[in-house]
């Protein structure tokens, strides 16, 4: 290490540095910038940067330049947990350099020396904390020997500042994970939803529709057209915080229908406006109102593909269910109406003869459908 006399093209440089640390949106992004230039900046054969458990200090990632892996797996069995600099980083939650701890003879004459640092002959090693607020979530680790002199009073400090602004960049790379993390989870839960669904992003103008939506409106002619929606929802009154609005629309088998949208912005975030479809006539024309209001969602659904003379299979494939859950449905529906057979299904809700079901007693509740590894079925 080296002293550096300041320079503006130095600074520049370090201008330029941070604000590619800043930018980095992955750890990988950010292990690569900052092993890439920041010898530039603190002379020295050696750099590394440690993630640390916020509870223990375990090494959670490592990523470093200039050593070798028998020197990394030497220093995570021995070194560590006897590295009197880390020590001291850990304590004091500042940058600390070797010599400022004890003399050459003394850090050679260390176990640790010993058996990890002689093997790169590491006279010289400074450590500085990576911070997130007051938490140590890491550490920046430069060695060399000592040929080339001590690292200066200005690569210390600039050590410490890098080691600041990286638990700022972490931080805000872990945020944003949590957050795709937390979206992902969101996308899945609207797949898995009966309800059709159509999620608006009216600030980055971005619309989403989950597995129901998609099948209501492959059955619309027209409504892959860009467009289609907003010209519904263009004519559309007002119930308080729900906007409503209807059209009377072509299906692609040939009859038509009547679609209704309900929308809502999301009181949380006021960008967000989440539209319920809903579409009744042509096929829907099949269950009776008496039905509609004794059989759930997904009853009604399997029910109206039995009266369109689909099979199990085929039932499942058009709702992205396994034949077990259909089956599992379809026994519901028997109960409920108070029918055994798919013939006698089809003839009652062609006819319009819905019967009132009877009363439940008391254990005659319908299980919910199991799939094939006997968890829930999905829905």
């Amino acid at each position: 290490m080296t002293t550096r006399e300041p320079s503006d093209a130095l600074a520049t440089s370090l201008v330029e540095f941070t604000g590619s640390l800043a930018a980095a949106v992955t750890i990988e992004e950010l292990d690569r910038c900052y092993l890439d230039t920041v010898r530039t900046f603190v002379d020295t054969s050696k750099a590394g940067l440690y993630l640390l458990n916020p509870f223990n200090h375990g090494t959670e990632r490592i990523a470093t330049v200039g050593v070798s892996d028998y020197f990394l797996a030497r220093y995570e069995e021995a070194g560590r947990p006897s590295d009197p600099v880390l020590a001291e980083v850990l304590a004091c939650h500042r940058p600390v350099l070797n010599r400022q701890l004890m003399s050459r003879d003394e850090w050679c004459s260390l176990d640790v020396y010993g058996e990890v640092f002689h093997l790169h002959r590491m006279t010289v090693l400074l450590e500085a904390p990576v911070l997130d607020g007051d938490e140590l979530v890491g550490t920046l680790n430069f060695g060399d020997d000592d040929d080339g002199g001590l690292p200066s009073s200005e690569e210390v400090c600039l050590a410490g500042a890098l080691g600041g602004l990286l638990g700022i960049v972490l931080r805000s790379i872990r945020e944003r994970e949590q957050l795709q993390r937390e979206r992902d989870h969101v996308v899945a839960a609207l797949e898995l939803c009966d309800d059709a669904l159509v999620v608006t992003d009216l600030r980055h103008g971005y619309r989403r529709a989950n597995a129901a939506a998609r099948r209501v409106l492959a059955r619309i002619d027209g409504a892959d057209e860009e467009g289609w929606l907003d010209e519904v929802m263009a004519d559309q009154r007002h119930e308080g915080d729900v906007a409503l609005a209807k059209a009377s629309v072509p299906l692609r088998e040939g009859d038509r229908a009547m679609v209704r949208v309900h929308s809502m912005t999301l009181l949380e975030e006021p960008s967000l406006l989440v539209s319920f479809l809903s579409l009744t006539g042509g096929e829907s024309h099949s269950l009776p109102c008496a039905v509609e209001g004794v059989l759930t969602v997904r009853e009604r659904q399997v029910a109206e593909q039995v009266v369109r003379g689909l099979h199990d299979a085929e039932i499942a494939d058009h709702l992205m269910v396994s034949p077990h859950t259909v089956k599992e449905y379809l026994k519901a529906v028997y109960r409920k109406l108070g029918v055994r057979s798919r013939v006698d299904l089809t003839a009652l809700l062609l006819q319009g003869r819905a019967r009132t079901p009877p009363p439940r007693t008391r254990g005659s509740e319908i299980p919910p459908a199991r799939g094939h590894d006997g968890g829930s079925a999905p829905l």
